[in-house]
Protein backbone atom coordinates (compact mmCIF):
# COMPACT_ATOMS: atom_id res chain seq x y z
CA UNK A 1 0.00 0.00 0.00
CA UNK A 2 1.18 3.24 -1.28
CA UNK A 3 -1.48 5.43 -0.41
CA UNK A 4 -3.89 6.05 2.66
CA UNK A 5 -6.27 8.16 3.45
CA UNK A 6 -6.82 11.08 5.98
CA UNK A 7 -9.65 10.17 8.69
CA UNK A 8 -11.48 12.71 10.80
CA UNK A 9 -13.21 10.93 13.47
CA UNK A 10 -16.35 13.41 15.39
CA UNK A 11 -19.09 13.62 17.36
CA UNK A 12 -21.41 16.35 17.54
CA UNK A 13 -23.80 16.99 20.68
CA UNK A 14 -26.90 18.56 20.19
CA UNK A 15 -28.31 20.42 23.16
CA UNK A 16 -31.56 21.17 23.39
CA UNK A 17 -34.09 21.38 26.71
CA UNK A 18 -36.23 19.14 28.46
CA UNK A 19 -39.73 19.71 28.99
CA UNK A 20 -42.42 17.11 29.37
CA UNK A 21 -43.95 15.36 26.22
CA UNK A 22 -47.38 15.74 27.35
CA UNK A 23 -48.48 18.86 29.10
CA UNK A 24 -45.70 21.50 27.69
CA UNK A 25 -44.24 19.90 24.86
CA UNK A 26 -43.50 23.38 23.22
CA UNK A 27 -41.47 24.42 26.01
CA UNK A 28 -38.98 21.93 25.24
CA UNK A 29 -36.27 21.95 22.32
CA UNK A 30 -36.02 18.83 20.44
CA UNK A 31 -32.36 18.00 20.26
CA UNK A 32 -33.06 14.79 18.33
CA UNK A 33 -34.92 16.71 15.85
CA UNK A 34 -32.37 19.18 15.81
CA UNK A 35 -29.92 15.90 14.92
CA UNK A 36 -32.17 14.50 12.76
CA UNK A 37 -32.82 17.55 10.68
CA UNK A 38 -29.08 17.91 10.26
CA UNK A 39 -28.65 14.42 9.09
CA UNK A 40 -31.26 14.57 6.04
CA UNK A 41 -29.54 16.87 5.01
CA UNK A 42 -25.76 14.95 4.42
CA UNK A 43 -24.75 13.44 1.83
CA UNK A 44 -23.27 10.17 3.13
CA UNK A 45 -21.20 7.25 1.55
CA UNK A 46 -18.84 7.98 -1.40
CA UNK A 47 -19.05 11.84 -1.35
CA UNK A 48 -16.62 11.80 -3.91
CA UNK A 49 -14.03 9.92 -5.64
CA UNK A 50 -11.35 10.84 -2.83
CA UNK A 51 -13.70 10.43 0.07
CA UNK A 52 -16.75 8.82 2.04
CA UNK A 53 -18.50 10.41 4.76
CA UNK A 54 -20.40 8.23 7.70
CA UNK A 55 -22.40 8.70 10.72
CA UNK A 56 -23.05 5.27 12.32
CA UNK A 57 -23.79 5.85 15.63
CA UNK A 58 -26.58 8.39 17.27
CA UNK A 59 -28.31 8.14 20.64
CA UNK A 60 -30.11 10.55 23.04
CA UNK A 61 -33.14 11.32 24.83
CA UNK A 62 -34.02 9.98 28.70
CA UNK A 63 -37.96 8.95 28.37
CA UNK A 64 -41.22 8.90 26.00
CA UNK A 65 -42.40 11.33 28.13
CA UNK A 66 -39.34 13.79 28.12
CA UNK A 67 -38.62 16.19 25.21
CA UNK A 68 -34.99 15.32 24.53
CA UNK A 69 -32.57 17.81 25.65
CA UNK A 70 -29.04 15.96 24.10
CA UNK A 71 -28.81 14.07 21.40
CA UNK A 72 -25.21 12.57 20.70
CA UNK A 73 -23.98 11.19 17.21
CA UNK A 74 -20.87 10.11 15.86
CA UNK A 75 -19.54 9.29 12.50
CA UNK A 76 -16.19 9.72 10.27
CA UNK A 77 -14.76 11.13 7.01
CA UNK A 78 -12.29 9.78 4.71
CA UNK A 79 -10.40 11.00 1.67
CA UNK A 80 -7.00 10.70 0.23
CA UNK A 81 -7.04 14.68 0.11
CA UNK A 82 -6.73 15.93 4.04
CA UNK A 83 -7.71 19.18 2.17
CA UNK A 84 -11.24 17.46 1.31
CA UNK A 85 -11.24 15.60 4.91
CA UNK A 86 -11.13 19.37 6.38
CA UNK A 87 -13.52 20.83 3.82
CA UNK A 88 -16.47 17.68 4.41
CA UNK A 89 -15.88 18.40 8.12
CA UNK A 90 -15.94 22.48 7.66
CA UNK A 91 -19.04 21.74 5.74
CA UNK A 92 -20.89 18.71 8.17
CA UNK A 93 -19.89 21.47 11.19
CA UNK A 94 -21.70 24.26 9.90
CA UNK A 95 -24.90 22.03 8.93
CA UNK A 96 -25.20 20.91 12.25
CA UNK A 97 -25.36 24.57 13.83
CA UNK A 98 -27.93 25.82 11.26
CA UNK A 99 -30.20 22.77 11.95
CA UNK A 100 -29.28 23.69 15.57
CA UNK A 101 -30.52 27.53 15.04
CA UNK A 102 -33.49 26.52 12.92
CA UNK A 103 -35.12 24.70 16.57
CA UNK A 104 -33.40 27.09 19.19
CA UNK A 105 -31.05 24.03 20.12
CA UNK A 106 -26.97 24.20 20.12
CA UNK A 107 -24.71 22.03 18.24
CA UNK A 108 -21.01 21.34 19.68
CA UNK A 109 -19.02 19.41 17.25
CA UNK A 110 -15.47 18.07 17.80
CA UNK A 111 -13.56 16.56 15.49
CA UNK A 112 -10.67 14.44 15.97
CA UNK A 113 -7.98 13.93 13.36
CA UNK A 114 -6.82 10.66 13.42
CA UNK A 115 -4.73 9.72 10.32
CA UNK A 116 -3.19 12.47 7.78
CA UNK A 117 -3.71 11.18 4.14
CA UNK A 118 0.05 9.69 2.19
CA UNK A 119 0.89 9.36 -1.59
CA UNK A 120 4.46 7.97 -2.04
CA UNK A 121 5.45 8.35 -5.01
CA UNK A 122 5.72 4.98 -6.96
CA UNK A 123 9.49 5.87 -7.68
CA UNK A 124 10.69 6.39 -4.03
CA UNK A 125 13.66 3.88 -2.76
CA UNK A 126 11.54 2.26 -0.51
CA UNK A 127 8.81 1.55 -3.50
CA UNK A 128 11.90 0.23 -5.73
CA UNK A 129 13.56 -1.82 -2.92
CA UNK A 130 9.90 -3.75 -2.08
CA UNK A 131 9.07 -4.05 -5.97
CA UNK A 132 12.72 -5.46 -6.84
CA UNK A 133 12.64 -7.85 -3.56
CA UNK A 134 8.78 -9.70 -5.03
CA UNK A 135 10.44 -10.09 -8.44
CA UNK A 136 13.45 -11.85 -6.82
CA UNK A 137 10.91 -13.99 -5.18
CA UNK A 138 8.37 -14.30 -7.88
CA UNK A 139 5.67 -12.07 -6.38
CA UNK A 140 3.33 -9.72 -8.33
CA UNK A 141 4.71 -6.94 -5.94
CA UNK A 142 1.15 -5.06 -6.84
CA UNK A 143 0.72 -1.33 -5.76
CA UNK A 144 -2.51 -0.45 -4.59
CA UNK A 145 -4.28 2.23 -1.95
CA UNK A 146 -6.75 1.72 0.53
CA UNK A 147 -8.60 3.54 3.42
CA UNK A 148 -7.83 1.50 5.89
CA UNK A 149 -5.40 3.09 8.41
CA UNK A 150 -2.27 1.67 10.15
CA UNK A 151 1.24 3.45 11.79
CA UNK A 152 2.41 4.22 8.60
CA UNK A 153 0.27 7.47 8.30
CA UNK A 154 2.57 8.70 11.54
CA UNK A 155 5.68 7.84 9.78
CA UNK A 156 5.45 9.35 6.55
CA UNK A 157 3.95 12.42 8.73
CA UNK A 158 7.26 12.71 10.46
CA UNK A 159 9.09 12.25 7.48
CA UNK A 160 9.84 8.44 7.47
CA UNK A 161 8.60 7.16 3.72
CA UNK A 162 7.09 4.00 3.27
CA UNK A 163 4.44 1.23 2.24
CA UNK A 164 2.51 -1.38 3.70
CA UNK A 165 2.72 -4.86 2.96
CA UNK A 166 -0.32 -6.89 2.87
CA UNK A 167 -0.87 -9.22 5.78
CA UNK A 168 -3.36 -11.46 3.41
CA UNK A 169 -6.72 -11.02 5.32
CA UNK A 170 -9.62 -12.03 3.37
CA UNK A 171 -12.64 -10.52 4.25
CA UNK A 172 -11.08 -8.65 6.91
CA UNK A 173 -12.71 -7.41 9.69
CA UNK A 174 -15.85 -10.21 9.57
CA UNK A 175 -16.31 -13.64 11.50
CA UNK A 176 -15.27 -14.95 8.26
CA UNK A 177 -12.01 -13.44 8.49
CA UNK A 178 -9.22 -15.89 7.01
CA UNK A 179 -5.71 -16.48 5.36
CA UNK A 180 -3.76 -19.12 3.92
CA UNK A 181 -0.69 -20.97 5.09
CA UNK A 182 1.01 -19.98 1.63
CA UNK A 183 0.53 -16.46 1.64
CA UNK A 184 1.66 -16.40 5.12
CA UNK A 185 4.85 -18.35 4.04
CA UNK A 186 4.99 -16.18 0.90
CA UNK A 187 5.33 -12.64 3.27
CA UNK A 188 7.13 -13.80 5.56
CA UNK A 189 9.92 -14.86 2.75
CA UNK A 190 9.18 -11.15 1.32
CA UNK A 191 9.95 -9.98 5.24
CA UNK A 192 13.31 -12.05 4.64
CA UNK A 193 13.95 -10.78 1.23
CA UNK A 194 13.76 -7.25 2.61
CA UNK A 195 15.67 -6.89 4.98
CA UNK A 196 18.39 -8.89 3.95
Amino acid sequence: VYKRQSLISFTVKMHGKAAHAGFAPEQGIHAIRAVSLAIGRIEQGHVDKDSTLNIGKISGGEGTNIIPELCTCEGEIRSYSHEKALALMEKLTKNFEEAAAEVGATAEVTPDIRLIAYDIPKDAPVVKHFTDACEKLGLAGTLTETFGGSDNNNFVLHGILGIVLSSGMYEAHSVKEYTYVQDMISRAELVAELLS
